[in-house]
């Protein structure tokens, strides 16, 4: 039981780290060629 919730508290994470990260990216380069292209 000790390993199961282990590897689904680790999956959980994995998951919002990587939305997190997709977010952040996506917003970075969403902003950035907007910058470029008024400049």
């Amino acid at each position: 039981m000790i390993r199961v919730s282990v590897l689904v508290a680790s999956v959980l994470v994995l998951l919002l780290l990587m939305c997190l990260t997709d977010a952040y990216v996506r917003q970075r380069y969403e902003v950035v060629p907007l910058g470029n292209d008024a400049s």
